[in-house]
């Protein structure tokens, strides 16, 4: 009886003895014989049961799934991404220690040549004031919102004029509205540098915070109150001596909602206000701690934030 040629036990012994049966006329296909359909992989395939593939040539009509293939994965699962080599991390990595270089000019410019000028053993100058305003203009000058108003001064009309970056949307101020502006400014002595620089706006028909900024070692927290700004210094800190070397500030903002805005040197963030409407937008400057001037240790924030209103 006729073995089957696809058992792998008579496999050899057919190729030798299948050249001599078909010399001999013998082993014919019965021309009426109907094809198999049989899908069976070992039935159409030559070298599926031979074990391991080797090239004869023919074309390998094995699935692309099979197991049994050779493996050239260094242990990753077939078919799997390694996630630590995608940018599809749900961990966003902490970029607010980057060296981001210096700002080529202050965050907040501001216009105080109305308002006179004090003096005392400390301070060679300084400006200081909390008065009421009605905002006379809002432009947008090449990417800036200049903001300008008009003070009463104990009865003397002074002017004052704020100037910040644009932010993706408007201002939450227009001209016209009456708002509570106080600005603080001091110079150090011997022209060593701006001891205090800080400027606040707050609506005054409800008190909403409009507008905050400072430019100085030291925080102060009515200018952004009802916010919470803190300086972490220890968070960048390479080990370094901060009389010989410098690094990051991280700036938190917290709205008292249970949001806080963790912001690095020259970096952004938002934050939902603590009340009214829009959104507060948060731009950080320099914000750097160590050997900044001279030969002490110090540190230098700038710090903006805004209430900004949807398009």
């Amino acid at each position: 009886m006729d073995m089957p040629l696809h058992r792998p036990s008579f496999r050899r012994a057919a190729l030798v003895v299948l050249p001599i049966v078909m010399l001999a006329g013998c082993g014919k296909v019965d021309p009426n014989e109907q094809p198999s359909g049989d899908t069976d992989v070992q039935a159409t395939d030559a070298s599926a049961s031979l074990g391991p593939l080797t090239d004869t040539g023919d074309a390998d009509t094995e699935s692309p799934a099979d197991t049994d293939a050779p493996s050239t994965d260094d242990g990753a699962t077939d078919g799997e991404t390694d996630d630590s080599e995608t940018f599809g991390d749900t961990e966003s990595p902490d970029t607010t220690c980057d060296d981001m270089g210096l700002p080529a000019m202050p965050l907040v410019e501001v216009d105080r040549s109305d308002w006179p000028r004090g003096s005392s053993d400390d301070f060679s100058a300084f400006v200081e004031f909390d008065v009421a305003c009605s905002i006379t203009d809002v432009v947008v000058v090449a990417n800036q919102v200049v903001t300008t108003l008009q003070c009463d001064d104990a009865g003397t009309p002074r002017g004052f004029q704020v100037t910040i970056p644009t932010a993706d949307d408007p201002v939450a101020w227009t001209g016209g509205e009456m708002v509570q502006l106080a600005h603080n400014y001091s110079e150090l002595d011997f022209e060593q540098g701006i001891f205090r620089n800080d400027v606040s706006m707050r609506r005054l028909s409800d008190g909403a915070l409009l507008l905050a900024s400072m430019d100085q070692e030291t925080i102060n927290a009515d200018t952004f109150a009802p916010l919470l700004v803190t300086a972490d210094e220890d968070h960048c800190a390479d080990g370094g001596d901060p009389f010989s070397s410098t690094w990051n500030l991280v700036i938190g903002v917290d709205n008292g909602l249970g949001s806080v805005a963790d912001v690095g040197h020259m970096q952004g963030d938002t934050l939902a206000p603590t009340s009214g409407e829009g959104l507060l937008v948060i731009d950080i400057g320099e914000a750097r701690f160590g050997a900044l001037y001279c030969c002490h240790s110090t540190r230098n924030i700038e710090a903006l934030v805004r209430r900004t209103l949807p398009r």
